[in-house]
């Protein structure tokens, strides 16, 4: 015996032998083992869900994001076209004649009081969104057009686009401003 195991048998005295009952309760049973790994799978099993449910929502919020980046440089394309033909003077004296955008056309809009139909923006397709738009003529005023555009995403049946689409609409003069 070496002095460690002399110096734990005085203090603590022989080491008593395990009764039978205490020796059956020494581990985990069978039983209570599949019950935990039943429990954990249950578990990782949700986490799992949860995770692709996270990844859809991140993959459908880019989406939307693109699809608004798509809708504002639309939005931004129109304000800036020119709704009628004019003559500009700019500074010096030169004048410069400005023609009217096809998109502001009368056979591409609508008069106020009825209902247009939706014009698609025309693109090369491989954009992941479609863009259509609708121009009312006098809304709400005589020399005002209102300007509605959506964008919907592609690859998907139409009442889905529908909607997961994204809309904004704008009023603008008939006149330069």
């Amino acid at each position: 015996m070496n002095r460690h195991e002399h110096l734990l048998q005085a203090a603590c005295g022989p080491p008593a032998a395990m009764s039978p009952a205490r020796a059956r309760q020494a581990g985990f049973t069978i039983v209570e083992v599949l019950v935990a790994v039943v429990v954990l799978s249950v578990g990782l099993i949700a986490v799992a869900g949860m995770q692709t449910r996270s990844i859809e929502q991140s993959t459908f919020s880019d989406q939307m994001t693109m699809r608004v980046g798509a809708l504002t440089n639309w939005a931004e394309t129109l304000s800036r076209l020119p709704v009628m033909d004019e003559t500009l003077g700019i500074d010096g004296g030169a004048q410069i004649a400005v023609t009217e955008s096809d998109v502001f056309k009368e056979a591409n809009t609508c008069a106020y009081g009825t209902t247009c139909a939706w014009t698609y923006v025309e693109d090369d397709g491989k954009q992941p969104q479609r863009i259509r738009q609708r121009i009312t003529r006098g809304y709400p005023l005589p020399n005002l057009v209102m300007v509605e555009i959506e964008a919907l995403p592609r690859g998907v049946p139409d009442d889905i686009a529908e909607q997961r689409a994204v809309s904004g609409a704008f009023v603008r003069s008939l006149r330069w401003n």
